[in-house]
Formats: structure tokens, sequence, C-alpha cells
């Protein structure tokens, strides 16, 4: 997506990015924020989540935190990888 490439180019990230339009793959990981109402922008919003998921593609864990500020502890998220 061109806007995504720009964006990174300007921002200097050298990974890639998805872009999910319609909100597709946030509800297919059950990440919806129920908050925004649909009329609002904030509508399709994920929620704060970290979702360690192993080659096959099965959700091994789930970090969830009640707002964007709070985050799990690095050394469990890389406990959650390692052990997987």
């Amino acid at each position: 997506m061109p806007v995504l490439q720009r964006f990174a180019a300007r921002a200097g990230i050298g990974y890639p990015l998805l872009s999910d339009r319609g909100s597709k793959i946030i509800q297919a990981f059950d990440l919806l924020d129920p908050g925004p109402a649909r009329s609002t922008p904030w509508y399709g919003i994920a929620r704060p989540m970290i979702v360690v998921i192993d080659a096959g593609g099965t959700v091994r864990q789930r970090f969830s935190t009640e707002g964007y500020r709070d985050r799990p502890e690095a050394g469990a998220v890389l406990e959650a990888i390692r052990s997987r």
C-alpha cells in the first residue's frame, strides 16, 4: 500500500507494516475494541494486545491490557515466545 510505504520511508521503519482495511484481522483474532461506536473514526481499532503465534499459526499466548500505555513485562513476553 503506497500510503504505508511512504510513512515507513519517512519514519525510517525497515520492517513490513500491515494495513487491516475493514478490521478483518483484528476481528479474526478477537481484538476489536468494543468501546468506539461505528459512527466514530475510531471504530475498528484493536485493543492493546500482544499475540504469540507459533509457526503453524496457532495462538499460544495473549497478553492484553486495559490501555495502550500499560504493557506486559518484556520478560514475560519473551518467555512465552521461547517456550513455544
